[in-house]
């Protein structure tokens, strides 16, 4: 996974993207590296620390943007080159830090990365360095450090993505995603005076002293007045290593936890022998029960090509809806878990997606999506509303996966919660006076309730069951699981970013039609059907160097084909730079049916002012469609704010679709492209340019 998580509190981020309009190679020694973070109080932006600090972007980071800096009496040139910034929000509480650095020269004076200017007594100011030996310290200008790697584990040369989190229990440190040092409560800091960024006043003894170090280069750095969790800090590990190119780092698929009492489990996955359009009779069922599922109405096994959405799974529909398996021996359950993971392709009327054959209530789990987009759970046809769980109109759209966990116990009663892509899991829907057990499960079927209801047309990846109540942390990590094997593989291929281009125009789109009429009045006619388009140029392309003939080999292949794919503008706020709003997670369309230039959302943090910011661009879930923000605008009292956008809205947004705000991709194809480039003989072409344009599907 290289999507960015969302970890509360942020009070920095220095992003080198973000300092791209420097020129390359210029020392500016009034440069300053903008806080991208939001943070109410900010930004903080790291300035005014001394010496002189140069952007660049191809030197000897390769293709990744880089502030670089150099110090101490032996450097060529001689500087100080550092950074200031606000300790303040880091001050008595826990905090996370992540960096990307590249550590050009470890072996002349060390390498310093968060410290101050001046010594202090332990438990003040953080302190981050790396050692002429390659051991890297995470301290409080404690003697003796309170964590310390073995030598060797940062290497002169590397690219790394470090990681250290304080909380009130440990102390971690982190390398390219290994813990390579830990401790126990070691507490927080106390005080925190002239704070800095490359420089470190190590006062212990036989430390490594005030020192700038030598050569390093950053790509990234921010900071949170929280503890990251566990997951949070591998994510976000994951999607600085996918950002930066870093190699040997990456975010794990989430493990399967272990729940107690499991009872049904199927998997998709486990029908892998059949082709696509095969009847899947059975579904065995691998929770070592023996309740296969037996096809009634012969649903299909769907490769993942058909529709073109990529994930294998089973199609239930129109008549050929229902299968049925046996009663897991329910015997008045107290404690039940399920998860399904499914979407739905026609939701015209109520599609069922569990349920049974009996009337009365207390004897089935029932489970529908009514056509208004609510998600209903209940223990029989006749339990009644008041009895099921239900959540609001609009959690679930068309032509989206879900993963949905459900459970029930005598004192919490019923519990629904919904995850879908790049969202954490949350709680749609509770019913605490739904606690009486569930008796027996009479004739268990997929999507066939009584009879009465069936699938209008259900995608299905995943069904599980448990006679037991899981915990809220074996849930999240069950969501984490099924969302990443299911819900996170996208079929459009990615434009290969480990070379950037030299040059990007701004976007484009074309103009209104005008033309003058007869009597000399101008008719002007706007064109919505064609998307944003721009040029990319890239500088020298090595014929020996592998990233390069990647490039050139994808052009040239989505040039021939027509294919279409994932790509950020680099250039981009919103998309491959920060936005310069706020770029919050869980924000969502307020409402079905909005049209025009622009559209109402919620989830924002309240009364905050410029959550959006002209010039940003956005994507809405269930269009293809980027949109660009053409109004600044603050968040009301209910985190609610309207985005005024351009070009118009292409279709309605579903209530409750997903508005990305960071990181935001364009599906688009090669338009156009140069030809019979120069070559620098014998291994280099130039001039290389291709033209970009949204594929509008």
């Amino acid at each position: 996974m290289t999507d960015k998580p969302v970890i509360s509190n942020p009070k920095l981020e220095f992003d080198a993207r973000n300092i791209a309009g420097v020129p390359e190679q210029d020392w500016d020694s009034t440069v300053t590296w903008p806080d991208t973070a939001g943070d109410i109080g900010g930004p903080f932006d790291a300035a005014g620390g001394g010496g002189e600090r140069r952007f660049e972007e191809f030197g000897v980071g390769g293709s990744r943007p880089q502030v670089r800096l150099r110090g101490g009496s032996g450097a060529v040139p001689a500087r100080e080159d550092r950074f200031s910034f606000d300790s303040s929000p880091f001050i008595s509480t826990d905090f996370t830090f992540f960096v990307v650095v590249s550590a050009i020269d470890i072996t002349s004076g060390h390498m310093p990365i968060i410290g101050s200017n001046a010594g202090e007594t332990s438990p003040r100011q953080v302190q981050l360095f790396v050692k002429d030996d390659g051991a890297i310290v995470f301290n409080r200008s404690t003697e003796p450090y309170e964590i310390e790697s073995a030598a060797g584990v940062i290497v002169e040369g590397g690219l790394y993505v470090i990681t250290i989190r304080s909380d009130v229990n440990d102390w971690i440190l982190r390398v390219n995603g290994v813990e390579v040092g830990a401790t126990a409560s070691a507490g927080q800091i106390i005080g925190w005076i002239n704070p800095r960024l490359f420089q470190v006043s190590d006062q212990t003894t036989g430390g490594i002293g005030t020192t700038f170090g030598r050569d390093k280069a950053a790509s990234w750095i921010s900071g949170y007045s929280s503890a990251a969790s566990d997951a949070d800090v591998i994510d976000m590990e994951g999607f600085l290593a996918a950002r930066f190119a870093v190699p040997g780092v990456s975010s794990p698929v989430a493990l399967k936890p272990t729940i107690s009492g499991p009872e049904i489990e199927y998997d998709v996955n486990t029908l892998s022998a059949l082709d696509d359009g095969d009847d899947v009779s059975p579904w065995t069922d691998t929770s070592g029960q023996g309740n296969d599922a037996i096809a009634i109405q012969n649903p299909e096994y769907d490769a993942g090509g058909w529709l073109k959405d990529g994930v294998p799974n089973v199609r239930f529909t129109l008549p050929n809806g229902e299968a049925q398996f046996t009663d897991p021996g329910v015997a008045a359950e107290d404690e039940i878990t399920c998860f399904w993971v499914f979407r739905l392709q026609d939701m015209s009327a109520t599609n069922a997606l569990m349920g049974g054959n009996n009337f009365a209530d207390r004897t089935q789990i029932e489970c529908f999506v009514r056509a208004n987009g609510a998600i209903v759970v209940s223990f029989g046809t006749n339990e009644g509303p008041t009895l099921a769980v239900e959540s609001a109109a609009g959690e679930i759209l068309i032509n989206t996966s879900y993963v949905i966990s459900f459970t029930h116990s005598s004192t919490d009663g019923k519990i629904l919660r919904k995850k879908i892509l790049d969202v954490e899991g949350a709680q749609i829907g509770a019913e605490a006076s739904a606690t009486l057990n569930l008796i027996f499960w009479g004739g268990p079927n997929f999507c066939n309730i009584v009879n009465v209801v069936r699938p209008q047309f259900v995608k299905y990846m995943w069904f599980s069951v448990y006679f037991t109540l899981a915990s809220i942390e074996q849930i999240i990590q069950m969501e984490e699981f099924l969302a990443e094997t299911f819900l996170f593989q996208d079929p459009t291929q990615p434009f290969p970013r480990d070379i950037l281009p030299e040059q990007v125009t701004s976007l484009a789109t074309p103009g209104a039609i005008k033309r003058r009429t007869n009597s000399g009045l101008i008719q002007i006619r706007s064109i919505t059907a064609i998307g944003w388009s721009w040029r990319e140029s890239f500088g020298l392309l090595r014929v020996t160097e592998a990233e390069h003939m990647e490039l050139m080999a994808f052009v040239k292949k989505v040039w021939h084909s027509g294919e279409s794919f994932k790509i950020r503008h680099q250039n981009q706020p919103g998309s491959g730079l920060s936005p310069n709003g706020l770029g919050t997670a869980s924000i969502m369309v307020v409402g079905a049916g909005q049209v025009g230039n622009e559209v109402l959302t919620d989830g924002w943090p309240a009364d905050t002012a410029n959550a959006v910011v002209v010039g940003d661009v956005i994507s809405i879930a269930g269009e293809v469609a980027v949109y660009m923000v053409t109004a600044t605008a603050d968040s009301d009292g209910a985190g609610e704010v309207t985005i005024k956008v351009n070009p118009p809205l292409r279709s309605s947004p579903a209530n409750n679709a997903i508005v990305k705000t960071t990181d935001v991709d364009f599906i688009g194809t090669i338009m156009g492209r140069s030809r019979f480039e120069p070559t620098g003989a014998p291994t280099s072409y130039g001039s290389y340019q291709i033209r970009v344009e949204e594929a509008l599907l």
